[in-house]
């Protein structure tokens, strides 16, 4: 894996081979079989696919002529409570109980092959274009059956051009229905993964072709984006903080307002949120208070547990509902958080608890979980490299073992430690009192996976006005790769 700004390249190919492989994955032939629908062919599903919780729709699509409003209908039902469709106005429409459109940061052009993914995660419809974000909206927690692949409803509700690869995938990320739609004859559009097949409803002459792709076909993987902070320090709730005009709630909601514009898939927190006062662990209680505002955000959230996280481990699940050891994922890859903050003893005036060597026991185990996903990531607040030998002799036994990300130190270096990156994710503070840091202004990292196994990460310092008691200071959004 390689964290670089051209580690996440285009898979291009031309010419007559049969199939091209990548990184031990086949990649369809450059010329597109499937379903060619000319205004009044369209698959009837032998039933209903539920869209409950999660989802993610993939396929392949070549629009080649503009029917009516030139929309371009790729799936819908029969009931017609559900639909969606590339509009000619550079938008994408669609209904899930309530009728929903989104203008697209890229169009989808006639007579140009393109990769279609939709996705809903939690509340939000996410759709891309061969591996990019094109467009989000939300959409509500609504379930709705797919019984169609291109949705015939009312004319001109139809498709003209080729559609191939269909594919369902469930909350968990697997895999439950493809119709490969390449067929040379027949009126049967096979399900390949579950029992659901297909009927084509007047069938175009040549239903099933080869339609030769002689530009060059760009099929660019599924990008995960995830967004990393660390270190608000929450020190003056309802006071102006020192030289920054800003009180802590304020900085926190300016946070916020930033991630959200981001559109991660998740946000995990990296601690260092509460309070900086040692001496009133249970008295000066922010917890619930940050909670609710991480609720704004507009896509999942995790919390990691830090130094400055007055809770102990009961405290931590009942505010919530996980412990401070734990582990996720997000699709084929996986997440271990881990807590090296909790020896009570030796609490420092400056820093918070001290520093606690990870659970060898339990780590243990959360890799041997995850043997079979594509990387494994360490989220923690801090790693302490010279007192957690075990821990790196560990993490090395297993190859997918990819990197450590971490905050606490208030930066956005990245160090080669066993020959694996440790990357830190600068922070959303002030400093020395409430200064402006003039070195490292407010910023958070963002980490981009794609299904070929490759990284991209990077600095943001998003673009706001910083008030202080003689100025306003301008901050330009600035994405520094790393």
């Amino acid at each position: 894996m390689i964290f670089n700004d051209d580690s996440l390249q285009d898979i291009r190919f031309n010419g007559d081979v049969d199939k091209v492989i990548t990184n031990g994955l086949t990649i369809v032939p450059p010329y597109l079989r499937g379903f060619v629908g000319d205004g009044s062919a369209y698959i009837l599903l032998s039933s209903a696919i539920a869209l409950a919780g999660d989802f993610e729709i993939r396929v392949v699509i070549k629009p080649t002529k503009a029917v009516g409003a030139t929309d371009c209908i790729i799936f819908g039902n029969a009931a017609n409570t559900m639909f969606f469709r590339i509009a000619s106005n550079n938008k994408a429409q669609f209904n899930f109980g309530t009728y929903y459109e989104v203008t697209l940061t890229e169009s989808f052009e006639n007579n140009v092959s393109a990769n279609l993914i939709v996705k809903r995660i939690g509340e939000n419809l996410y759709i891309y274009k061969n591996g990019a974000l094109v467009g989000t909206k939300f959409i509500g927690g609504t379930s709705r059956d797919l019984d169609m692949l291109i949705f015939k409803g009312g004319a001109p509700n139809v498709y003209w051009g080729v559609m191939t690869d269909f594919r369902v995938y469930d909350s968990t990320g697997t895999l439950t229905h493809q119709y490969l739609l390449n067929e040379t004859e027949g009126t049967t559009a096979a399900d390949n993964i579950g029992v659901i097949d297909g009927t084509v409803i007047n069938p175009y002459v040549g239903v099933w072709a080869k339609t030769d792709i002689r530009e060059s076909f760009v099929i660019n993987p599924t990008i995960t984006k995830l967004l990393l902070a660390s270190d608000m320090h929450l020190d003056f709730w309802d006071e102006v903080e020192g030289e920054g005009g800003l009180t802590s709630a304020q900085r926190f909601d300016l946070f916020v307002e930033k991630a959200n514009e981001e559109v991660p898939h998740i946000v995990v927190i990296l601690a260092d949120t509460n309070v900086n006062d040692i001496t009133l662990p249970q008295g000066n209680d922010r917890m619930p208070a940050t909670k609710a505002k991480l609720d704004n955000l507009t896509m999942p959230y995790k919390w990691v547990h830090g130094s400055h996280e007055f809770y102990n481990d009961e405290q931590w699940m009942s505010l919530l509902g996980y412990p401070k050891n734990y582990s996720f994922t997000v699709r084929d890859y996986a997440f271990i958080v881990i807590d090296t903050y909790g020896d009570y003893e030796t609490i420092n005036p400056n820093s918070g608890y001290g520093y606690k060597e990870v659970d060898q026991t339990w780590l243990a185990a959360e890799l041997n979980k995850y043997t079979d996903k594509q990387g494994i990531f360490i989220l923690a607040h801090y790693v302490n490299s010279s007192i957690d030998t075990l821990t790196r002799t560990l993490l090395l036994t297993h190859s997918n073992f990819k990197g450590i990300f971490f905050g606490h130190v208030h930066n956005e270096t990245v160090w080669t430690i066993d020959d694996k990156p440790w990357i830190m994710c600068g922070h959303w503070s002030v400093v020395e009192g409430g200064s402006w840091d003039n070195d490292k202004p407010w910023s958070f990292r963002i980490l981009e996976l794609d299904d070929l196994g490759n990284a991209k990460t990077y600095i943001i310092r998003p673009a706001h006005e910083y008030p202080t008691s003689s100025q306003v200071r301008t901050v330009v959004d600035v994405r520094a790769i790393i």
